[in-house]
């Protein structure tokens, strides 16, 4: 249907893996390549199909990977876990992710002291905190959409539910809007929710709490394990770049003299520099040192039209001349003619059309 009335060359979807499912069914009768991005139930790429591809994880590898990473948290820090609870919303993906929990949780020899669904509508999980708080598990496994992982999250720090460990599984604990929601109930960063966020206040808030609580756990972790190598990455300079640097580099297009962040940059090298000195006072003359960046940063002053540019020079064609300024997934690509294109990162990627290597090819 998709092939002959539309003339579609490629289809990619759904978020839903109720949705993905059938519409892959559908796609291989037609000989249309399908992408799944994002829907992660493993049946979906379970029935031998030919014009099916998966570029994202799922259940079974983010199940896999989330053991592994509760093992090896257990090894490092020395902690006894027993006992684990499932909370999960109740469609498609949630109890996919359960399922694949179940098997691994006896596979490591867990005790499941909870398997609990909930509706991702539900205006109300106090019942199911209560639970959680009285099976008493030393590990909690949720799978949550946006609305829900807010709403759990917070109703389970106000009846004060505790845990050893509460791992989410990406979805609404890796959505923005969880971290701005849930505030201080999110008790461990690994980073800054937006850092190109214009609410810079809040932003440098964040990034030195960041800081803080991750030179705790570097100090924890220095002065109480057994180490011969030990590395930590603060992301807060990279942060503070992307989020300050307009502000702090007077040759900026828009850098504005005088304005309030103007030394924001400094004043954080200067407290990391203090929290250098204070792992450095843990150090014996023995140890060798290395302070390493991977990247600078400067402003950007103009830019290419790269999609422009190719499209000038012949490589990329389109079916039609958008109006205006339009991103290219938003373009009718004339495939059959187009040799590259650029899409994605920060501000182009090239793809060449190959055949025998891209799903679509002249």
């Amino acid at each position: 249907m998709y092939k002959r009335q539309n003339k579609v060359s490629i289809i990619s979807g759904a978020w839903n893996s109720a949705v993905t499912y059938p519409s892959t069914q559908v796609a291989e009768r037609y000989q249309v390549p399908y992408v799944v991005p994002v829907s992660v139930a493993d049946k979906i790429t379970e029935r031998g199909f030919k014009y099916t591809f998966r570029i994202a994880a799922k259940d079974s590898w983010w199940a896999e990977d989330q053991f592994k990473f509760i093992e090896e948290q257990k090894k490092l820090t020395k902690t006894e876990l027993k006992t684990m609870a499932f909370v999960y919303e109740n469609g498609d993906w949630g109890t996919g992710m359960a399922k694949q929990w179940d098997i691994l949780a006896k596979k490591y020899g867990y005790q499941v002291v909870l398997n609990e669904a909930y509706p991702s509508t539900a205006s109300d999980l106090t019942p199911v905190a209560m639970k959680v708080k009285t099976k008493k598990p030393d590990v909690i496994l949720l799978t949550s959409n946006a609305a829900d992982a807010i709403l759990l999250t917070n109703t389970m720090a106000t009846m004060k539910v505790k845990a050893k460990a509460v791992i989410g599984t990406g979805g609404g604990h890796a959505d923005p809007s969880f971290r701005k929601n849930t505030g201080k109930n999110c008790e461990y960063m690994f980073d800054v929710g937006q850092f190109r966020t214009e609410n810079k206040d809040d932003l440098l808030a964040q990034i030195y709490r960041m800081a803080e609580r991750q030179h705790t756990v570097v100090k924890h972790l220095m002065t109480s394990r057994p180490w011969d190598f030990f590395m930590h990455v603060d992301m807060g300079v990279d942060r503070m770049h992307h989020g300050f640097w307009k502000f702090f580099d007077a040759t900026h297009p828009k850098h504005e003299p005088g304005n309030p962040y103007e030394n924001a940059i400094r004043d954080y090298y200067v407290h990391l520099d203090a929290q250098i000195g204070e792992r450095l006072a843990l150090l014996d003359e023995e140890t060798a040192v290395l302070v390493v960046s991977d990247h600078g940063a400067k402003p950007m002053v103009g830019g290419i039209c790269f999609n422009e540019w190719l499209k000038q020079e012949g490589y990329l064609v389109l079916e039609h001349q958008p109006a205006g300024i339009v991103p290219l997934e938003k373009c009718e690509v004339d495939w059959s003619r187009t040799q590259a294109w650029g899409s994605g990162g920060y501000y182009a990627r090239l793809f060449l059309n190959v055949k025998g290597l891209s799903l679509i090819h002249i």
